[in-house]
């Protein structure tokens, strides 16, 4: 019969500006309600609202309720005699200023009134908890529910409808916008920073207000490895700078700065900048942190300031990027390197290259300082990034950091390096110039078995597991790199006489078997560009199947193509290829891309894509990876083992995957200086060093033995397409080294790499096909070995010893080998079993090379078990057939065989091959889009509003705006 539902309320700060914050004391000034039950409300007895006390417990966010009732004794009573389905809205309370200036309710007539008090809390301890970084600096604002209930006296019971939680927001009265500035600067330049201070209320702030709450503003050093002498501060007072504040750590005073804002109006915002520059001496990644926190003034005591916000910034001493002369490295650095990371890749390239080579400079890139990672981007000097370091190394460090635009847009993203990848520049670099990568990425938080598996591995760490996998990958699909040129072809018989008959350099192709096809060479129907250069992916040919019949599916085209890339695998063994299959609907628009229309009778097509070429010596990009490396310092430890910890970049894995990224002719010069030294003036240094050489070279020597052993790959192929399929062999084999006895320390040192690649190519016995499967042809056995019977007779002036020296201890590797493996497949059924395999090096070598021998280490606690690394030169991103071959094939997380096979080529639907495509020129408009921004921010922060190199901004226009910028 009787019930009442309340529909909204109207809430008051006693403040009176419209802002509900914690701690104050709020009013509820109305509530409109509406009788839902059968019969007038009763007019002999009393109906009361009221908040009911709760234990609201503490002040935490994620707490059910912020509001704390006055009591019982806090009520309103409700008009009497209310008809059914009639609306009306109750006045709770009204102000009234007293002389004194509190601000008092007025009694109701009817009774009581309705008041609460907002939980109080510490917002800033209270958003120090969030797990994201970037809201923990943001102004404190929570909506919270307010239940107001209803009931008949005497009996007790709240009408049901009535009880409504209702939301309404606490938050403060003055906010802080973000802290804007650069975070990375060279030593002797400065930045602005930048923020402001906004009044959201309805009354003016201040201590020249009415009220008197003071509004301050007090910039903090905290600390950090730059020392609080390096920096210095110039607060900017209505536009005219003031004296500058030098901080001083250890005196608190001298370490803050104090804006206090006299009077702040309602809706008013007010802008604060100063200028923040570090000395000159200041040391190059190093770090100053601080703090900037807003302070306001007590409800009920205005004059005594407390925290309400708290931002923090780091800004970084970097280093100008400058091209060494004859430098071998260059490692691209953030915000987030350090002095002692950057000491230890110093300290790493200075032992691979030697102390006095000129090579073993490593120079910076920094992206936190330049804004961008555009390798075809002209410098000051003239050149770009690509020129500079054709043939030579680049080490990019892929963990999160903060940009340009995370400190002033906030748009609460971490960058990092691959996210400034163009992969067509990427392209470019590796088989154009000849650059090697080596990415150093953090690994992907994993559950709580496989984070223990990364700790103490058995076989090995996936290297899937990199956060950097899946944009390698991308990078590296052919399909994401634009074509400078179309040829489309009307038949396969076409593509196949100008692709398959003819060679690189337009030369006749003789014919070791019958082709599948037989008929004359027709030129292509259409060519963008015919005196454009052949190269790889910068082509696309477009084979069209052309009949009057439509396909019922393409199942017929998809066999069409795997013969296609059978025989294209055979007559150009060193080049690698990617299809694509299609319906002729689906092939619309990249026709369009080619300028040609489709010909009548066009039912299907295959997209035919180069990728990498290994003949090269030159295509490759080594991936490794380390524990997470955030840039929030609260998600670790601060002793945790993160890719910035110099204990990792010393660590065989990152060692391994830095000496694999070192250019192949490269590495066999510095082998045969290591031997030398090793003749003259050996040392334990020397030792290690021509050791971690030995077996990085040993390495790619197996894993091109190992990419062979596809027995249908190697069907028909000469004696001459296996030298082309060994040039890292064949490279090694002329090393340039004077005939000296075997007992030289050098001489002993290279029969021992020798010994265990002799054993490798004898492993050719059904035994050890639990290893690597697929039998070798004979006629690579004896290629190998005539090439290495002329090393051996040049390099040693007694060959044949040498000769039986090696064959006695390469047979007697594999007889051990051989014994391993049975061990190895008898304790198969347990599975944390460490079991010794000499001959695992060639499935782990990418990853234990470092140690200067090949042997997987078994030990758990082997700091060497932080990382693992991958080749992508044989199997484009997936394990080289040698690295996952010898694993276990239960163990978590590892390619099939059928998977690692199909890194030598792959057929994709069209479908795929767009989303690739279009993902591609997407990622290449974010990347145009982020590093416009940067570096445009860069100019507004800087002193003189230049960078040293060329801005070029693109408009929507379609114009380039050339903008002079100093940095």
């Amino acid at each position: 019969m009787f019930n009442l539902n309340l529909l909204k309320f109207q809430l008051a700060s006693v403040k009176q500006d419209g802002i509900i914050e914690p701690g104050c004391r709020v009013l509820v000034s109305s509530i409109e309600i509406r009788n839902v039950g059968g019969m007038p409300t009763p007019t002999t007895r009393s109906v009361l609202a009221y908040i009911k006390p709760d234990d609201c417990g503490p002040a935490m966010l994620n707490r059910p309720s912020w509001v704390v009732s006055e009591g019982y004794d806090r009520f309103v009573q409700l008009p009497l005699g209310l008809e059914p389905d009639v609306t009306t809205v109750v006045q709770c309370s009204t102000f009234d200023r007293k002389p004194d200036g509190r601000i008092a309710p007025e009694i109701n007539a009817a009774g009581e009134y309705l008041a609460f008090c907002v939980a109080p809390v510490d917002p800033v301890l209270a958003l120090s908890t969030l797990p994201d970084r970037h809201l923990r600096g943001e102004a404190f604002a929570i909506t919270t529910p307010l239940t107001i209930r209803a009931q008949m006296t005497p009996f007790g019971r709240d009408f049901g409808a009535f009880v409504n939680p209702m939301p309404f927001t606490i938050t403060y009265p003055v906010k802080m916008s973000p802290v804007s500035s650069l975070p990375s600067l060279p030593p002797g330049s400065n930045t602005f920073v930048r923020f402001s201070v906004s009044n959201v209320a309805l009354r003016e702030y201040g201590e020249d207000s009415e009220i008197g709450r003071v509004v301050i503003i007090r910039a903090t050093y905290t600390g950090g490895n730059l020392g609080a002498s390096k920096v210095q501060f110039v607060p900017i007072v209505d536009g005219n700078p003031t004296s500058p504040i030098a901080f001083n750590q250890t005196t608190p005073d001298s370490a803050q700065v104090l804006w206090p804002i006299p009077r702040l109006l309602a809706g008013e915002t007010t802008n604060l900048s100063g200028r923040l520059s570090l000395s000159e001496d200041a040391e190059p990644y190093t770090t100053a942190d601080f703090s900037v926190d807003l302070l306001l003034g007590e409800i009920w005591n205005p004059k005594n300031a407390t925290r309400i916000q708290h931002r923090q910034i780091s800004v970084c001493a970097s280093r100008v990027y400058k091209k060494t002369p004859n430098s071998g490295t260059l490692l691209v650095v953030n915000q987030q390197t350090t002095k002692e990371e950057l000491k230890a890749w110093e300290e790493l390239a200075r032992f691979i290259f030697g102390n006095k080579n000129p090579a073993g400079v490593v120079d910076v890139w920094d992206i936190s300082q330049e804004g961008d990672f555009d390798l075809n981007s002209v410098l000051k000097s003239g050149s770009t990034l690509i020129k500079d370091w054709r043939s030579c190394t680049v080490v990019v460090l892929d963990n999160p950091f903060d940009n340009f635009r995370t400190r002033t847009a906030n748009e609460g993203q971490d960058d990092s390096a691959l996210q400034y990848v163009n992969p067509d520049q990427l392209a470019e670099a590796t088989v154009s110039n000849g650059t090697h990568f080596c990415v150093v990425s953090p690994l992907i938080e994993q559950s709580a078995a496989q984070r223990q598996h990364l700790l103490a591995p058995q076989r090995g760490i996936d290297f899937t597991s990199s956060m950097a996998f899946e944009t390698v990958r991308h990078l590296l699909d052919p399909f994401a790199v634009e074509p400078t040129s179309f040829v489309v072809y009307g038949q396969s018989v076409d593509f196949v006489a100008a692709e398959v008959n003819v060679r690189v350099d337009n030369t006749p192709m003789p014919k070791g078997f019958s082709f599948p096809w037989s008929a004359k060479q027709q030129p292509p129907i259409h060519q963008t560009d015919p005196n454009s250069p052949q190269a790889y992916t910068r082509v696309e040919h477009i084979i069209l199947m052309q009949r009057a019949k439509p396909y019922k599916s393409l199942h017929k085209i998809v066999k069409l193509a795997q013969k296609l890339q059978k025989e294209l695998l055979r007559k150009h063994p060193e080049r690698r290829y990617t299809l694509s299959v299609c319906h002729a609907h689906e092939i619309g628009h990249v026709l369009q891309q080619a300028c040609c229309q489709i010909p009548p009778n066009t039912q299907a097509a295959i997209r035919v894509r180069r990728l990498l070429d290994v003949l090269s010596l030159s295509s490759r990009i080594t991936l490794t990876a380390a524990p997470a490396s955030p840039v929030d310092k609260m998600a670790l430890s601060p002793n945790a083992a993160t890719i910035h910890t110099p204990a990792f970049i010393k660590s065989p894995q990152v060692t391994s995957a830095f000496v694999q990224s070192i250019p192949y002719a490269r590495r066999i010069a510095l082998y045969v200086e290591a031997l030398r030294t090793l003749d003259f003036s050996p040392s334990m240094n020397e030792e290690r060093r021509a050791g971690v050489l030995r077996a990085s070279l040993l390495a790619d020597l197996g894993c091109e033995q190992e990419a062979l052993r596809l027995k249908k790959r190697n069907h028909g192929l000469t004696e001459a397409c296996f030298k082309l399929l060994l040039p890292r062999l064949s490279a090694f084999c002329q090393i340039d080294l004077p005939a000296l006895p075997l007992e030289s320390a050098g001489r002993h040192h290279l029969l021992a790499l020798l010994t265990d690649l002799q054993a490798y190519i004898a492993s050719k016995s059904s035994w050890y096909q639990g290893i690597f499967p697929g039998y070798r042809s004979s006629r690579i056995t004896k290629v190998s070995n005539t090439l290495i019977d002329g090393l051996i007779s040049r390099v040693f002036s007694s060959g044949s010893l040498a000769k039986k020296h090696i064959a006695a201890a390469s047979s007697k590797t594999l007889k051990e080998w051989k014994k391993d493996l049975k061990s190895t497949q008898s304790r198969s059924g347990n599975p944390t079993q460490a079991v010794t395999l000499k001959g695992r090096a060639f499935a782990a070598l990418l990853g234990s090379v470092a140690c200067g021998e090949n042997k997987w280490s078994d030990d758990p606690n082997n700091p060497a078990s932080i990382a693992g690394s991958v080749c992508t030169e044989f199997g484009m991103v997936s394990t080289p057939d040698s690295f996952t071959a010898c694993r276990n094939p239960a163990s978590f997380g590892h390619p099939t065989r059928k998977e690692v096979a199909s890194g030598l080529g792959s057929i994709t639907h069209n479908r795929d091959a767009m989303m690739v495509t279009n993902s591609s020129s997407i990622r290449k408009a974010t990347i145009n889009s982020r590093s416009t921004l940067n570096r445009r921010l860069a100019s507004d922060f800087t002193s003189n509003g230049s960078d040293h190199r060329q801005l070029e901004l693109d408009n929507p226009d379609g114009r380039e705006l050339s903008v002079e910028n100093d940095a």
